[in-house]
């Protein structure tokens, strides 16, 4: 979950500063921005993005992984983000022109994808 005035104050510079830095990752490819999905009237749902690497091995070394345990969070974790990458690139090949977004409420109930208005997709590793 992106919270740019976290990620500026523990780097000491502003919050825009922050948001331009995560702009120029997605303008040069390397990351997305996954979007919440907004348009539920009976919860009230997270309005923080997701960010996204453009490939788990990247995120590893960033984070200095040298091994992932099947049993753990950081497996899923990491299984989710495929399961991004390879939406994004199947909606992109196939030209669908529906949006790619997440629902999550305060309380943490989450959906991992979502695909317009129609196709929610949960990601589980096990």
């Amino acid at each position: 979950m992106l919270n740019f005035s976290k990620i500026a104050n523990d780097a000491g510079v502003s919050s825009p500063t922050i948001a331009s830095y995560y702009k120029i990752l997605e303008d040069t490819l390397i990351g997305s921005q996954l979007e919440p999905w907004r348009k539920s009237s009976h919860r009230k749902a997270v309005s923080t993005s997701k960010f996204y690497l453009f490939d788990t091995g990247v995120t590893n070394t960033l984070a200095g992984t040298k091994e992932v345990d099947r049993n753990s969070d950081l497996y899923g974790k990491l299984f989710e983000q495929w399961i991004f990458m390879e939406l994004r690139s199947y909606l992109s090949y196939k030209r669908v022109r529906e949006t790619l977004n997440f629902w999550r409420t305060e309380d943490k109930v989450e959906v991992d994808f979502l695909i317009g208005d129609e196709v929610a997709i949960e990601c589980k590793s096990s």
